[in-house]
C-alpha cells in the first residue's frame, strides 16, 4: 500500500492541496528572480533604463562560478544598432564611462553591474524604437569560453539621475 493511501482520501486531498499552495506561493517569486546561465556563468536580473536613442543595460551580478576565468567579448540585440561594453569610473563626484574591448570575469567571482554600483555596464546605441518601462527584449552576450548566452532584459524606470550623470 502506498503511503498516500494509508490515511484514505482525506490525506491525499490535503497532500495535493499543500503542493498547490506551495506552487502558488513560489511561482510569483520566479517571475522576479529572472536570470540566465550557461556552464559556469550566471547573469542575474538583467534590466535596462528607458530611453529613446540610447539605453543602459545593467545586471544585479554577472557570476563566474567556475575554476577558469572567462571574459565578455561583446553582444548584440535586435533592439539597437550597436552594443558597447563600458567601464564606469567615479571621478570627483562625476561618473565617466568609456568603451572597453572586454570585461574580465575571474574564476569564482561576482561582478556587480547595477545602476547604483558596479564598474561595468552595457550601452545600447541607436535604439530601433524607444524603450519604455515594462518593455522586454533579448540581449545576446558573447563570452570567450562559454560562448553565446541570451538574456531577457526588462526595461524599468530608474531613480532620477541614476544613469544620466555620466560623460562618454
Amino acid at each position: 500500500m502506498q503511503p498516500s493511501n494509508l490515511c484514505g482520501p482525506a490525506f491525499s486531498f490535503w497532500q495535493s492541496a499543500g503542493r498547490a499552495i506551495v506552487l502558488a506561493l513560489l511561482l510569483p517569486c520566479a517571475a522576479f528572480a529572472h536570470g540566465s546561465s550557461k556552464g559556469d556563468l550566471r547573469v542575474d536580473h538583467s534590466y535596462a533604463s528607458a530611453g529613446s536613442t540610447e539605453s543602459v543595460v545593467y545586471f544585479r551580478g554577472m557570476r563566474n562560478e567556475g575554476a577558469q576565468p572567462d571574459r565578455l567579448l561583446g553582444g548584440s540585440t535586435t533592439a539597437a544598432a550597436a552594443v558597447e561594453l563600458q567601464r564606469v569610473l567615479q571621478q570627483g563626484g562625476t561618473k565617466t564611462a568609456s568603451a572597453v574591448a572586454t570585461i574580465e570575469l575571474p574564476a569564482e567571482t561576482n561582478i556587480p553591474m547595477r545602476h547604483d554600483k558596479g564598474e561595468y555596464r552595457i550601452l545600447l546605441k541607436g535604439l530601433k524604437q524607444p524603450l519604455k518601462d515594462g518593455d522586454r527584449f533579448d540581449l545576446d552576450l558573447n563570452f570567450e569560453k562559454a560562448g553565446a548566452l541570451t538574456v531577457k532584459v526588462w526595461v524599468q524606470a530608474l531613480p532620477q539621475g541614476a544613469h544620466d550623470d555620466h560623460a562618454h
